[in-house]
């Protein structure tokens, strides 16, 4: 049976209830176990309580939780973006690697290059994580800017894009100290997991050696 109570506006205030319309509905709790009142007001006159279900009860107001210095070490600090660079002699194909690459959450295209003199001067002003340059290109192919740019900056991995399936193009870059080389013909997916894997083997070259 619904009970009935007498509650005055302080005993409404009391049990975190909305109070001051008359004929007012409450509902509480989930649907399974909602408790429901009505508030009849009467002016001058105490407010009338019908509620139905049990209602659930009153918790205390949770504290809030204070981090402490051991906890916050404990947690590993995000990693940075990986920074990468390109390199082609076509502007077409740039913005289209650019666009594909930037829609990976931890990549940041940094710069972009239209020949291999061009991304050694790019890898020196910018630092990348990073180069991907096509293999042929004027004035300085990706060979040679492989070369230079792994012998001057280390830290740097180089991929090389070609259009050629294996044979001297793919041994030539990897002697120049690339760490992969890809056809363009090739996968999206091949690409990130090349420069997921090339960055983690120099950030933790114990996990890349496992």
């Amino acid at each position: 049976m619904p009970a009935s109570v007498l509650l005055s506006p302080l005993d409404l205030r009391k049990h975190d209830l909305v109070y001051g319309f008359p004929d007012l509905v409450f509902a509480h709790g989930a649907p399974a176990s909602r408790f429901q009142v009505r508030l009849l007001a009467t002016p001058g006159q105490p407010y009338q309580v019908h509620g139905t279900g049990a209602p659930a009860s009153r918790r205390r107001p949770s504290r809030p939780r204070v981090q402490t210095a051991a906890a916050a070490k404990a947690e590993p600090e995000p990693r940075a973006r990986i920074r990468i660079l390109l390199a082609d002699d076509h502007k077409m194909m740039r913005d289209a690697l650019a666009a594909m690459l930037e829609q990976q959450p931890d990549f940041e295209v940094v710069g972009r290059a239209a020949d291999g003199r061009e991304a050694v001067d790019q890898v020196d002003k910018l630092r990348p994580d990073v180069l991907i340059t096509d293999v042929s290109m004027p004035q300085m192919d990706g060979i040679e800017a492989a070369r230079l740019i792994t012998q001057g900056w280390p830290q740097v991995a180089v991929i090389g894009l070609t259009m050629h399936e294996g044979g001297t193009h793919h041994d030539a870059m990897r002697q120049a100290g690339a760490v992969e080389c890809l056809v363009k013909s090739g996968s999206t997916e091949d690409l990130v997991r090349a420069i997921h894997a090339a960055v983690r083997d120099r950030r933790d070259p114990a996990e890349g050696e496992a």
